[in-house]
């Protein structure tokens, strides 16, 4: 169901083994948007919400919980410890993406939307400052040529829609006195 809606899924049979896992992993993202636990004993559950909360790089992760028995009392204690949500029926696929769809969507606790015309986000990490003409990524501040910058600016802004070659091209030019036309095409 995830899959279809284009997430990347890593699946681990333990909270140790998703912690080495991530952390070790290929891909230099170790901040997952997500974490679904499955059918775990409550001591089990409980411990898992506090491994993922007490990491610096997850502790705005959201997490999901899924059980077939969590009894209604059991899911207020999980809530209570850090989960964003859980519940305890089998699911149906259009109903399980939808759920992820909807946390994923949430603004990060203690995080305020930002205004547009001061910030530009993009995904759960970056951030780009229009004022002090910086770029964040997982709060880590990244060194741009302003040629880079304006690119980044252009693109974040466009919120996953095409940019029309003139425009690239315009933001290259103001950056790129000496090329010619077929250099920035």
């Amino acid at each position: 169901a995830l899959e279809a809606h284009g997430f990347h899924l890593s699946d681990f049979p333990a909270m140790k083994d998703a912690s080495s896992g991530i952390e070790g992993g290929r891909s230099d993202r170790m901040k997952p948007d997500l974490f679904v636990l499955v059918r775990l004993a409550q001591a089990e559950a409980l411990d898992a919400l506090r491994a993922v909360r007490g990491n610096p790089l997850w502790r705005e992760t959201r997490i999901l919980l899924v059980d077939d028995k969590l009894r209604s009392e059991d899911a207020g204690t999980l809530l209570d410890a850090g989960a964003d949500d859980c519940y305890q029926r089998a699911f149906l696929a259009p109903i399980f993406s939808a759920r992820v769809r909807g946390l994923l969507r949430r603004t990060p606790a203690g995080e305020a939307e930002a205004d547009p015309s001061v910030e530009l986000r993009f995904g759960p990490g970056l951030r780009v400052r229009l004022l002090e003409r910086q770029a964040a990524t997982d709060g880590a501040v990244l060194t741009l040529s302003r040629r880079q910058f304006d690119l980044l600016v252009l693109l974040v802004g466009a919120k996953n829609t095409l940019v029309p070659a003139a425009q690239l091209i315009a933001v290259l030019s103001k950056s790129m006195l000496y090329a010619s036309q077929d250099h920035l095409k």
